[in-house]
Formats: structure tokens, C-alpha cells, sequence
């Protein structure tokens, strides 16, 4: 019977901590700071530079990964952007099928045009702002 508890105990153990690892990652971990932009980037990393706790060259690379993962976190919340808009136009033209203003077949097709209407769309507000 000690043996099962001791076998539950430690399977507790490791379930914790691998719901703490998944929710928390390597923050717990990571003493690196987090800036809002590139500017409070550059300011923290000189003032690092300054005080003789980090040379020139290491700044420069931090800097470099800092604005790489800004980059790669735009890229993703453009990617949720466009998604949640397919989803918008999807559901749209699906109610318009369901209330009779058109066939599925013409709301399919809409749907597959959508990038060269969004194209067009784009071309005429750069016109525009021209």
C-alpha cells in the first residue's frame, strides 16, 4: 500500500510540475526583461553598456533577437488578423445563403475571389490617399 501511495505522490508531483512548465514556460526562468518597443530596447541595452555590465557586441545581438521576436510576434498577430477575416466573410456569406440572396455555389465563388477583391480594395485605397 506505501508503494501505490508513493507511486501517486510522485505521479502528482510530476503532473504539477508539468502544468506549471506549460502555463508558465521559461519565464520562471528567463530574468530577461520585456520592452514594449525598439526605442526602451535601446535604452535599457546602453544603459547596460554604460554601467560596464554588457559589452557593445552582446548589446547589439540582444537587440537584434529583441526586434527578430517583435517581428515574429507582428507576423503572428497579422496571421490571427486574417483569420479571424475569412471567418467574418465565411459566416456572412453563409447567413446570405441561408436567407435566399444567393446560391452556395455563388457564395463559393465569392469566397475564392475574396484575395483579388481584397487586392482591388487595397489598390483603390492607395489611390485614394494619393
Amino acid at each position: 500500500m506505501t508503494k501505490n501511495k508513493g507511486i501517486l505522490i510522485g505521479f502528482t508531483v510530476v503532473a504539477i510540475l508539468v502544468l506549471l512548465w506549460s502555463v508558465f514556460g521559461n519565464e520562471l526562468f528567463d530574468n530577461q526583461p520585456t520592452f514594449k518597443n525598439e526605442t526602451e530596447a535601446r535604452v535599457y541595452l546602453r544603459s547596460q553598456v554604460a554601467s560596464g555590465k554588457m559589452s557593445e557586441v552582446e548589446a547589439q545581438l540582444r537587440l537584434a533577437e529583441i526586434i527578430a521576436g517583435q517581428n515574429k510576434a507582428q507576423r503572428k498577430e497579422n496571421k490571427k488578423k486574417r483569420a479571424s477575416g475569412k471567418k467574418k466573410m465565411f459566416e456572412s456569406l453563409n447567413e446570405a445563403v441561408e436567407r435566399g440572396e444567393m446560391t452556395k455555389e455563388e457564395a463559393m465563388e465569392k469566397f475564392k475571389n475574396r484575395k483579388t477583391a481584397e487586392k482591388d480594395s487595397g489598390k483603390a485605397s492607395s489611390q485614394k490617399k494619393q
